[in-house]
């Protein structure tokens, strides 16, 4: 079995240099990092899992974990549930993982978000790209260090990983979508909650930017949005004003659909006009129950499990075993959910 002694020896480096690097721990010259890990992969080197299983043990770690809650955030929950089944496995190696539901309400709420981050200091923490933002703002107000946070569903600065699909891709499938259905001619119109978030931002970005340059034939009528305080009839009455005014409309894109029990109140207000409807995620029965009865066209999911998972298993390998995440962006995969493939 090769050793950190053989790399040493072979390296021309000391034992803790290569102990530094293939751990991750202090400071080594780019230039020695390179030489080690070069030798480390020429003698066939496996670190020793067992081992490092034993030490992680020993350092009992606290992680914190953040997701949205409220009856406009349904996707988080997928993503919680999963989350939560592979914090119990983590508990084997002393690992405690607390979850944090954060109101829909306090989302942006920079008071109590600085409360938080005054309230509660983990090891590592899982954020979605939202909320961390605002936690990155509390905690330079605080004057206080940043640890290690791994993002998920949206982006953020000063993270470790990412872990979430690409949202402008998923605004060009989505409208690669309505132009299969339509022949390629169809008027659309937008439907969104939160103007500002940045997935209804890269969605419409990405489904305008597939009109300009594959569907010279379709154009989007008007762009609608809503707020998450917004209930079924006061979104009925928005769509209702949406088609009155644009009679031509024949396909419904919700790109960022928040409470899923919104498509209800789309689709009555559409049913008389056969107007379609394209959303994203799979989130709900309710809207699983609409798609099998045909009254969502077709949906587009994002990994909501894998963005549970595997954002928790990049922190512990990163704290744990001293092992960075070997990508910057870990792309969950977009799928499509039609009538025939749902269940």
């Amino acid at each position: 079995m090769v050793t950190i002694v053989d790399i040493a020896k072979r390296a021309g480096v000391s034992r803790g240099t290569v102990d530094r690097v293939l751990h991750n721990r202090g400071k080594v010259s780019p230039e020695k990092v390179e030489l080690v890990k070069y030798y480390a992969e020429q003698l066939g080197y496996k670190p020793n899992l067992a081992a490092q299983g034993l030490a992680a043990r020993k350092k009992q770690f606290q992680f914190g974990f953040c997701y949205l809650q409220g009856k406009t955030a349904p996707f988080f929950e997928k993503v919680y549930n999963e989350a939560r089944k592979y914090a119990k496995e983590l508990t084997q190696y002393g690992v405690k993982v607390s979850f944090f539901p954060i109101p829909v309400e306090h989302n942006h709420d920079e008071e109590k978000i600085l409360k938080f981050a005054q309230t509660y200091q983990m090891d590592g923490w899982v954020m979605y790209g939202t909320f961390g933002m605002h936690y990155l703002k509390a905690l330079e107000r605080l004057g206080a260090e940043v640890p290690p946070i791994v993002a998920y569903n949206l982006d953020m600065k000063k993270r470790i990983a990412f872990v979430g699909c690409d949202y402008v891709q998923s605004g060009r499938l989505a409208c690669g979508m309505v132009a299969l259905m339509t022949n390629q001619s169809a008027t659309v119109g937008i439907v969104t909650y939160y103007e500002k978030n940045t997935a209804s931002q890269d969605r419409i970005f990405g489904f305008k930017q597939e009109i300009e340059e594959h569907y010279p034939g379709m154009k989007i009528a008007e762009i609608s949005y809503l707020e998450w305080y917004m209930d079924q009839f006061d979104v009925f009455l928005q769509v209702k004003g949406l088609l009155e005014r644009n009679p031509q409309i024949d396909v419904i894109y919700l790109a960022n659909p928040g409470d899923y029990s919104i498509c209800k109140a789309i689709s009555k207000v559409a049913e008389k006009r056969h107007v379609k409807i394209i959303t994203h995620d799979l989130a709900s029965q309710e809207l699983v129950e609409m798609i099998k009865a045909g009254e969502i066209a077709a949906t587009i999911g994002q990994e909501p499990e894998r963005q549970g998972r595997e954002s928790l298993e990049i922190l512990f390998n990163y704290l744990a075993y001293g092992k960075s995440p070997e990508k910057d962006w870990y792309k969950t995969e977009l799928s499509i959910y039609i009538q025939q493939n749902v269940e």
